[in-house]
């Protein structure tokens, strides 16, 4: 057994460490899901990363081609019922056993990480929507099988997101990413090799084909349930919003890479929340098979519609806290006094209180992360 290829996640006390130390964005967003959802959400996101470090973390380019193999060589294992190597590949087994998980879908995923091994550079539009597909895209069809999404007319939308996110990705990790020999941007060998100007409409170009990709994911949301909605807006928009903000430093990828200030994370988390409710209020699935209650919270339509409005307003009140806490570091009178940080504090209550009452119509189903038994099926 390879102990290398991750060891971080081998167990579920330490998944969510993983995600929050690798996406605070995609942190953030995966708590406005349900309980049991968000579990198995963290879980594919733990093998999605497990699979890349696979890949960035290998001490030679033919340590990291082994690597991904015998991942590859899991994903048969897993399709034959048989047990599996690496401690990563636990994660993906139970979603397939659990969420009905396409293991092709997963193929896909690590093909992208072979396309990784052999980088050339990008020479066409298609070929790089081609990797994005393989890199992303995927993960929203897996993402669609662990929200019980099973309509055919949600798969498109949900590929378009995936595409987007990793366009916006890459957009933002060009030095990253020409650190480790690669550079995903179409007509373009060696970032550092361009004049600053070429590379500046080169991340445009991406960015403005992922704000394209981002419009087409919008009509995938009516497909699914109702307290999935908050989350997937919010990662949507969070995502689209990084791009936003390399736009607004003038494209500048190469000084440094672009993070979201605070505020304006509570405030595109705000936002995105109010824009959910109503959609999850008032919206109903066109037809049964738009979801399936397997895997979805059973509660009522009252419970969730609760659920929902809750989130919004504690979102909407931790961002009123960090605007007053920008007032009074920033004041323009000095009339203010303490009056803002008051408000702050006072909001950061109101923001927890809603928070925990939340919850209360959030329950995870009792299932263990992992399996304790590894040959249980």
């Amino acid at each position: 057994m390879d102990q290398s290829v991750n060891n971080d996640v081998a167990t579920s006390s330490k998944v969510d460490f993983v995600i929050r130390k690798h996406s605070r964005t995609f942190s953030l967003a995966s708590r406005c899901l349900p309980a049991k959802i968000r579990a198995d959400v963290h879980a594919l996101y733990a093998w999605c990363r497990a699979c890349d470090d696979a890949v960035d973390e290998a001490p030679s380019a033919e340590m990291a081609k082994l690597r991904v193999e015998r991942l590859l060589d899991d994903l048969e294992l897993i399709k034959n019922g048989r047990d599996t190597v690496h401690p990563a590949s636990n994660l993906i087994r139970r979603l397939v056993r659990n969420n009905n998980l396409s293991v092709e879908h997963a193929t896909d995923l690590l093909r992208g990480m072979q396309m990784d091994l052999r980088h050339t550079p990008v020479a066409t539009e298609g070929e790089l929507l081609n990797y994005c597909y393989h890199a992303a895209g995927v993960v929203g069809l897996m993402m669609c099988r662990i929200m019980g999404v099973n309509d055919r007319r949600a798969e498109s939308p949900a590929v378009a997101l995936g595409i987007a996110m990793q366009l916006t990705n890459i957009a933002r990790d060009v030095r990253e990413d020409s650190n480790l020999g690669r550079c995903y941007l179409p007509g373009i060998v060696d970032p550092a090799e361009v004049s600053e100007n070429a590379l500046k409409l080169a991340v445009d170009r991406v960015l403005s084909l992922a704000e394209k990709y981002y419009e087409k994911a919008e009509s995938g949301i009516q497909f699914l349930p109702r307290r999935c909605r908050v989350g997937i807006i919010s990662a949507a928009n969070l995502y689209r919003e990084i791009g936003h903000e390399i736009r607004r430093q003038g494209t500048s990828v190469w000084h440094g890479r672009t993070v979201l200030p605070v505020w304006r994370v509570v405030y595109v988390a705000s936002q995105s929340a109010v824009t959910a409710i109503p959609r999850s209020i008032s919206a109903a699935p066109k037809k049964e098979s738009a979801f399936s209650i397997s895997t979805y919270s059973k509660g009522s339509i009252m419970s969730d519609s609760r659920h929902t409005v809750l989130l919004g307003i504690s979102l909407t009140a931790f961002m009123a806290a960090a605007l007053f806490a920008m007032v009074y570091f920033n004041p323009k009178e000095t009339v203010y006094s303490f009056t803002p940080l008051i408000y702050s504090a006072a909001s950061i209550l109101i923001g927890i209180a809603t928070n925990f009452w939340a919850r209360q119509y959030d329950k995870p189903q009792a299932e263990a992360m992992f399996d304790s038994n590894p040959t249980r099926r």
